[in-house]
């Protein structure tokens, strides 16, 4: 574990808020100890106060997107992905995630929920598949489906902005209502469309490289993880992704480094140990290679759009 490991940019919801809504107040009026792991918002609410794009980040909640009209992007680690109308979008804790573009005639909700807020219901969200991190984050839903967690969702906001007792546990258990329901749209692993060996090896090695980016940057260590040979698994993710393993390991990388930067209480010193250059020019070099200005422009730039 490196020296700064537990300065990684997670975002719990106060800073979440501060940073990407340009009225904090409005969006943090409710039950203090709610708004800490629990938050329930329409998108189209949200349009008028949020900073887009927000940048890479990771935060400490789960969080769920229903899309009924317009479109969004969000990205997770490598992936992108775009939300249209019937989609459900889900984020597990922890994960890297941006959103560069809400369409201004979005509508829908978002909510998170923090693991504590249903630790008195943590056995049955171990039954869950919905938000394991080997799974496909964007679900499309039929009609009927979207109605239903469309009205679900209505019926947990008017707890949430409502006055009545037992308000927290009464959201608990709305909210395992409504992800058991979703979990039943979701189809079953085993019958999903059947992947082929070079789709499963490229899967498997991008959700490496997300988890172990910061202590392995060569192709040679993934393909000992995956117990293939390097030149194996570059086939594999060229004929799948069009893009190298070399590359994709960049990528990675590089958004590890956007993500590290937006946080102020980290030097560039210390962004440099954290991933494991050899010295601070190094990292300096590699950055400005790959997006063509140094890591404090990026920072200050990343700062300034935040501000505007």
């Amino acid at each position: 574990m490196g020296k700064y490991d537990k300065l990684i940019p997670t975002l719990d919801i106060n800073s979440f808020q501060q940073l990407h809504f340009s009225d904090f107040s409005n969006n943090y009026s409710l039950d203090s100890i709610i708004q800490e792991d629990f938050i329930i918002q329409r998108l189209e609410e949200t349009m008028n106060t949020i900073k887009l794009p927000i940048p890479p980040h990771r935060k400490t909640v789960y969080d769920l997107v229903l899309v009924t009209h317009g479109e969004a992007l969000r990205t997770s680690g490598l992936n992108n992905y775009t939300l249209k109308k019937q989609q459900i979008f889900f984020m597990p804790a922890n994960q890297i995630t941006s959103t560069p573009f809400i369409s201004k005639d979005i509508k829908g909700y978002y909510f998170h929920f923090s693991l504590g807020f249903v630790e008195s219901l943590q056995l049955f969200l171990d039954k869950l598949t919905l938000f394991k991190t080997d799974r496909p984050p964007l679900l499309s839903l039929d009609k009927n489906a979207a109605d239903s967690i469309n009205q679900k969702l209505a019926g947990l906001e008017s707890v949430y902005l409502g006055k009545v007792k037992n308000k927290t546990e009464l959201i608990a258990l709305k909210l395992m209502e409504l992800l058991f329901e979703i979990e039943t749209y979701l189809p079953d692993q085993a019958e999903e469309i059947k992947l082929s060996t070079s789709e499963k090896i490229t899967g498997r090695f991008k959700q490496l490289v997300n988890e172990k980016i910061r202590s392995f940057k060569k192709v040679s260590d993934y393909a000992d993880f995956l117990n293939i040979t390097p030149n194996h698994l570059n086939k594999c993710v060229k004929s799948v992704t069009g893009k190298s393993s070399h590359y994709w390991i960049q990528e990675m990388l590089l958004l590890e480094s956007k993500t590290l930067l937006n946080r102020h209480d980290l030097s560039i010193a210390d962004i440099s140990f954290e991933l494991n250059f050899e010295d601070v020019s190094y990292f300096s070099r590699f950055f400005k290679a790959n997006t063509g200005i140094s890591p404090s422009a990026y920072r200050k730039k990343v700062t300034e759009s935040l501000s505007a």
